[in-house]
């Protein structure tokens, strides 16, 4: 009987029970799975940013570098006769015979295409510029010049992603550097894109109507020459306006006839991309945006240096008398009066006998 009396759970209670359960683990489970994925991305953006670090301060020490350098060249004619085989060579320190090729002078001249960008549709495929910070590779001496390449490359596991690679040579000339095929070294993979843009100074126009008051003959007052020295000043203090440019190399700066085809740009931008692999999001990416400042954006200015001055005849000495011909003068002595004839003359102021 005591057994009979002994109530149990009903089956609606059962029910709710379950269903109170179910919940429970379904919300600890949807935790437990957010918490894996914000761990995951958490890790993936940690490594992104490192990477993101190195990519930027290897750049920048490349970039900040780029220079144009001058190299002193043969300036042949090309009317000039090329020496015969037969004629012997004429030595170092002696003037040209009569019928001798004369030694060709040297002049300077820029390096080639020392800034150069390819790519399409807006994604960069080639960044090559010519730097004196290159990077140091282990028990090899560092060298001060070299051309420096960034490329994007296929990505061997996804076709849809590339990685980006670095590159250097000796070789300035950019068809000299392609066919000896630098070792290549990897700063980033899952690259999605890549693209660049390049700020170059507006080349300012003179104005005629200053150069005009300059040049006057009338000259300003204390006062206003001080007011237009402080206007000269604020001037020269003045940040050149930029223009905007998605290509670089000789051929677009010498057809801009808005900046000067000597110079380089003041600023490169690059804008990186990149994909979080382990995220189930295959959209999901992280934009990097970089500046560099180009420091020696004027090298490319070729001032050809002056022929050194045949140094001067020396002087003949001056021959003695003063610079004119003839003996030299007797020396010059005090005068002395000659003493008077005759008796000697009564004092002043005495009479005379």
């Amino acid at each position: 009987n005591h057994t009979r009396n002994k109530r149990g759970f009903t089956l609606i209670e059962m029910m709710v029970a379950v269903l109170i359960t179910s919940l429970l683990g379904s919300i600890l489970m949807a935790i437990y799975v957010q918490t894996q994925r914000s761990v995951s991305r958490i890790n993936e953006t940690i490594d992104l940013d490192f990477a993101d670090s190195i990519i930027y301060n290897q750049m920048e020490k490349d970039i900040s570098g780029i220079f144009v350098p001058q190299l002193f060249v043969d300036d042949r004619s090309s009317e000039s006769k090329k020496a015969q085989p037969g004629q012997p060579k004429q030595p170092q320190g002696q003037p040209a015979k009569s019928g001798q090729e004369p030694k060709p002078k040297k002049k300077l001249e820029r390096v080639k295409n020392a800034l150069v960008s390819m790519g399409s549709s807006g994604n960069l495929s080639s960044l090559s510029f010519i730097t004196n910070n290159p990077m140091q590779v282990y028990g090899q001496s560092k060298p001060r010049m070299v051309r420096v390449e960034y490329a994007l490359e296929p990505d061997k596991g996804d076709s849809k992603m590339f990685s980006l690679v670095r590159r250097q040579s000796l070789e300035f000339e950019l068809e000299k550097f392609k066919s000896s095929e630098p070792r290549p070294y990897t700063l980033a993979t899952n690259v999605k894109k890549m693209s660049v843009e390049f700020f170059a100074a507006k080349e300012e126009k003179k104005d005629k109507k200053k150069e005009q008051k300059k040049g006057g003959k009338a000259e300003p007052n204390k006062e206003k020459k001080g007011d237009q020295e402080k206007d000269d000043k604020k001037e020269e203090k003045k940040a050149p306006e930029l223009i905007s440019l998605t290509e670089w190399n000789d051929e677009v700066s010498k057809n801009n006839k808005e900046i000067n085809p000597d110079f380089l740009p003041l600023y490169i931008k690059i804008e990186l991309v990149l994909q979080l692999t382990n995220d189930s999001d295959r959209d999901a990416t992280r934009t990097y945006t970089f500046y560099y400042h180009i420091y020696a954006y004027e090298s490319g200015v070729v001032v050809q240096p002056e022929p050194p001055k045949p140094p001067e005849p020396p002087k003949p000495p001056k021959p003695p008398g003063g610079g004119k011909g003839g003996p030299p003068k007797p020396p010059r002595t005090g005068k002395t009066r000659p003493a008077p004839s005759g008796p000697p003359r009564p004092p002043t102021g005495g009479r005379r006998v």
